[in-house]
């Protein structure tokens, strides 16, 4: 019997109610004191990686006021599909450029750009799945930046509507609804929400575990930040055992 995509007790919610990143491809921005997120170039492929998931955010000292102010153009209004496609690559990439260089509020009006051409492509297209596509990279990287940001209300509303669409496109058991999972449950690691960030951990490693197997590098990332979950959740001795194992792993690969 398949086992849901959205467990009972977490907040991923079911498709019916209302309203929701595989190997990092980018380099990742490092701090001993917030989550540790890939940048969200390839938001399909990208995933939160964190030290310590529920540390309080720490928003970079990046000093928007000391930099050269920025415009940022607004969406136009070309209903051209190619004309659109190429704005909305546009935004995407200048709102990951920023994300990198930790200028936050102009990486937020360049994502909310992009989503916004998203959101305007997906009604008028007619490959439904490109378009959702499109959208899930839009929504991920939105809720990306208001996650590191501390803004978890936020970011858990746009990974919601981000898991929908993959759940749909996808199915229940699939490797991108597994990176969803796992960020859903690093977002309520860092709100303290250990009971619901275990449940979807455990169901992240379930779809990993079932189609990559159970030793495969790419479950070593859940198994570190569930074993601090359980660390912080004062499980010492579980948490030893699951480092046990995403250390088994990583030495398997290494040999």
């Amino acid at each position: 019997m398949s086992k849901s995509a959205k467990p009972k007790g977490s907040s991923a919610k079911s498709k019916s109610s209302t309203t929701g990143r595989a190997s990092a491809t980018g380099s990742s921005t490092t701090s001993a004191t917030k989550d540790q997120a890939a940048v969200p170039v390839n938001v399909s492929k990208t995933e939160f990686k964190s030290t310590q998931p529920d540390a309080p955010i720490r928003v970079p000292v990046a000093d928007e006021k000391n930099v050269t102010p920025l415009e940022v153009p607004d969406v136009s209004d070309n209903l051209d599909p190619v004309a659109q496609e190429a704005e909305w690559k546009h935004f995407l990439e200048e709102g990951s450029e920023y994300f990198n260089k930790e200028r936050y509020s102009v990486a937020e009006v360049c994502f909310k750009n992009a989503l916004t051409i998203a959101e305007r492509m997906e009604q008028s297209s007619t490959d439904k799945d490109v378009a959702k596509a499109r959208l899930t990279k839009s929504l991920n990287n939105l809720a990306a930046l208001y996650h590191v940001q501390g803004k978890y209300g936020m970011a858990e509303e746009l990974y919601e509507r981000c898991l929908d669409l993959k759940l749909q496109m996808f199915g229940e058991e699939h490797l991108e609804v597994a990176v969803n999972l796992h960020n859903l449950a690093v977002l309520h690691s860092a709100k303290r929400a250990y009971l619901k960030a275990e449940i979807l951990y455990k169901r992240a490693l379930e779809i990993r575990s079932k189609l990559l197997g159970e030793d495969h590098a790419e479950l070593v990332p859940i198994l570190r930040n569930y074993a601090l979950l359980l660390r912080k959740s004062n499980r010492k001795e579980e948490s030893e055992k699951v480092n046990e194992r995403a250390s088994a792993i990583e030495a398997a690969a290494k040999a």
